[in-house]
C-alpha cells in the first residue's frame, strides 16, 4: 500500500501513531499531554493571588515573605517547604510570625492546590502550631500531610493541632520528629486525635516520651481507628511502654476487636528488649492482629534462641508479617549472622508469597515487572521515586507491569494503580502526585544519616560515600591551612613510602 496518512506502511505508521499522540494527527487528536490551557491559566491566577496576599499579610505583620517555591512555569505548586535557609540569622531567622504570614496568604487567597506542608529546623514554638491550627480549620485547606520537625512545639502546640485535627478530614499524615514535647504533648494529642476521620501516619521519633506514655497512647491515640502506621523511635519507652502499646493492637485489650487498620509500628532504639513480657506482647500481637505485619525492633536486644523460635512462626505460622527489622549487634552482643540473615529472608519471602496470588489457567505464568526509564517515562517518574497517595501515606515505585504502575505502601505492601491511570495525567487524576526534589533530597539524607548511626553504634555497613576522599576544588582559597596540612600527609606518607626502596638497594 502507499505511504499515505490512511494507508501507512510499516516506516510511515509509526510517525503517524507518534503524530496522532501528540494531538496533531486522526479525527480524535489522540490524548492531550498536561493540564490544558484554560486550567493552567487558573493555576497561574492562584499563584498570583496567593503571592499577593502573601506580600499584603506579610506587611501587616512587619516580616518578609517567604521565598517558598512555587513549581516551575506557571503551574500551581502543592509543597510548600520552610527552612531556616529562607531567612538569615541576622534578621532574627524564620519566627512563628513569618509561617502565620505564610499561612494566612493560603487562607485569604483560597489556594486550593497545597498538599504539604514541611517546616523543618524553623523555632515557630507554640505559637506556629496555634497558627497552623487555625488554618486547618478552614475550609479552603487542601493539606494532605504536615511535617513539622524540630520546631520547638510543645504541650500547647500539640493541643492546639490535636483539636484542629478533630474536625479536619483531609490530613493524612502528620510529623511531629524531634519536639520535646514528652508525655503531655502525647495526652494532648491523645484527647482529640481518636474523632478524627482520615490521619493514617503519625511520626513522633525523638520526642521525650517515657515508660508512661504506653499507656497513654493505649488510651488516647491508638484509639484512632483509620491509623495504619506510627513511629515512636528515640523514645524511652523501655519494654514496659511497648508492651502497652502492643496490647493495644489485640483483642483482649482492645474491646474485643483488634485494631482496624494498622499495619506498622515502629519502636527502633526505645531502650525495649525482645524477651519476657515483650515477647509473649509481641507474640499476642501476631496471633490476634493480622494486619499489623511490619515492626521495627532495631537496638532492641534479642537473643539467639528467641530469634530462632521467631523465625520458625514467620515460616509456618504468621507468615502475614513482612517486615521485622532488627539490628545485628545489640547491648547483649552480636546476633548470630545466620539468624540475623534468616530473619529478613523468612520476612521477604512472606512479602513475595503475598503478592503471588493464585495461578492462572496458562500454567500460572507472573508479568514480569519492568525498571526501565522507557517504561517509566509515560508516568514522569523512576524507580525508587516518592508517590503522594490520595489516602494519606506515602509510597515508592516499584516498577510497570502490563503498562501499570506498581507501588510500595508502608509495610512493604505493593499494589498497582488504578488501570486506567496509563499516563501522568491519569496519576494525578486519580490523585497520585510525585513529591518534589526537596523531600527526595531529605530522604537521602536520612538514609545516609541512618546508615552513619547504624555504623557508629550498631557496626553496621555505613554508606558507600562515608570512605572516600572527594580532592579540594580546584581555586579553593578558603581553607589554605587544610590544603597545607594535606599535601604535607601526602608528601611524608611517600617519604615513607621510598625509605624502604633504598635499603634494598
Amino acid at each position: 500500500r502507499p505511504s499515505c496518512p490512511f494507508h501507512p506502511g510499516r516506516s510511515s505508521r509509526r510517525a503517524y501513531m507518534a503524530k496522532k499522540a501528540k494531538g496533531k494527527g486522526g479525527k480524535g487528536g489522540g490524548k492531550s499531554k498536561g493540564p490544558s490551557e484554560e486550567e493552567l491559566a487558573k493555576q497561574a491566577n492562584a499563584v498570583k493571588n496567593f503571592q499577593k496576599a502573601h506580600a499584603a499579610s506579610s506587611q501587616a505583620h512587619g516580616v518578609e515573605p517567604l521565598g517558598i517555591a512555587t513549581g516551575t512555569g506557571e503551574a500551581a505548586f502543592g509543597c510548600a517547604v520552610v527552612g531556616p535557609h529562607l531567612v538569615a540569622a541576622d534578621k532574627g531567622g524564620v519566627t512563628a510570625l513569618h509561617v502565620r504570614a505564610l499561612l494566612e496568604g493560603f487562607s485569604l487567597s483560597a489556594y486550593g492546590y497545597l498538599q504539604t506542608l514541611a517546616l523543618w529546623n524553623v523555632p515557630i514554638g507554640n505559637d506556629g502550631a496555634a497558627y497552623l491550627a487555625l488554618y486547618l480549620r478552614r475550609r479552603s485547606c487542601t493539606l494532605r500531610s504536615i511535617e513539622l520537625n524540630d520546631c520547638g512545639v510543645g504541650e500547647l502546640g500539640c493541643k492546639a493541632i490535636g483539636g484542629a485535627l478533630e474536625d479536619n478530614a483531609t490530613v493524612r499524615s502528620l510529623q511531629l520528629d524531634l519536639n520535646a514535647f514528652g508525655d503531655a504533648g502525647a495526652r494532648a494529642l491523645g484527647a482529640s486525635l481518636p474523632s478524627n476521620k482520615g490521619l493514617t501516619s503519625l511520626s513522633m521519633q525523638y520526642c521525650g516520651l517515657t515508660e508512661a506514655a504506653g499507656a497513654i497512647l493505649a488510651g488516647g491515640v491508638l484509639r484512632l481507628p483509620s491509623l495504619a502506621s506510627l513511629e515512636l523511635r528515640g523514645n524511652d519507652l523501655g519494654s514496659g511502654g511497648v508492651v502497652e502499646v502492643l496490647r493495644a493492637l489485640v483483642p483482649l485489650h482492645a474491646g474485643g476487636q483488634p485494631h482496624p487498620a494498622m499495619a506498622h509500628l515502629g519502636v527502633a532504639d526505645t531502650g525495649c528488649a525482645i524477651e519476657g513480657e515483650l515477647h509473649e506482647a509481641l507474640t499476642a500481637c501476631f496471633d490476634e492482629n493480622p494486619l499489623c505485619g511490619s515492626f521495627d525492633m532495631r537496638g532492641a536486644p534479642l537473643g539467639d534462641t528467641t530469634a530462632y523460635e521467631l523465625i520458625t512462626l514467620f515460616k509456618k505460622v504468621h507468615t502475614h508479617v513482612q517486615a521485622f527489622e532488627v539490628s545485628a549487634t545489640s547491648g547483649w552482643g552480636p546476633l548470630d549472622p545466620q539468624l540475623y540473615k534468616q530473619i529478613y529472608a523468612v520476612t521477604a519471602a512472606n512479602q513475595k508469597g503475598k503478592k503471588g496470588g493464585k495461578k492462572g489457567k496458562k500454567g500460572g505464568k507472573k508479568d514480569a515487572m519492568s525498571t526501565d526509564e522507557a517504561d517509566l517515562y509515560p508516568f514522569g517518574v523512576k524507580v525508587d521515586d516518592i508517590i503522594q497517595t490520595p489516602l494519606g501515606p506515602q509510597a515508592t515505585v516499584v516498577g510497570v507491569a502490563k503498562g501499570i504502575l506498581w507501588l510500595q505502601w508502608p509495610g512493604n505492601v505493593q499494589a498497582p494503580l488504578p488501570s486506567k491511570a496509563k499516563c501522568r495525567e491519569d496519576m494525578e487524576t486519580y490523585g497520585y502526585v510525585r513529591r518534589s526534589e526537596a523531600a527526595h533530597i531529605e530522604r537521602s539524607i536520612e538514609t545516609r544519616q541512618g546508615l552513619l548511626f547504624e555504623q557508629r553504634f550498631y557496626c553496621g555497613p555505613g554508606p558507600k560515600t562515608a570512605a572516600m576522599r572527594l580532592p579540594w576544588p580546584q581555586g579553593t582559597t578558603e581553607l589554605p591551612l587544610l590544603e597545607a596540612a594535606s599535601a604535607a600527609g601526602d608528601a611524608g606518607a611517600g617519604a615513607g613510602a621510598k625509605k624502604p626502596a633504598k635499603k634494598k638497594k
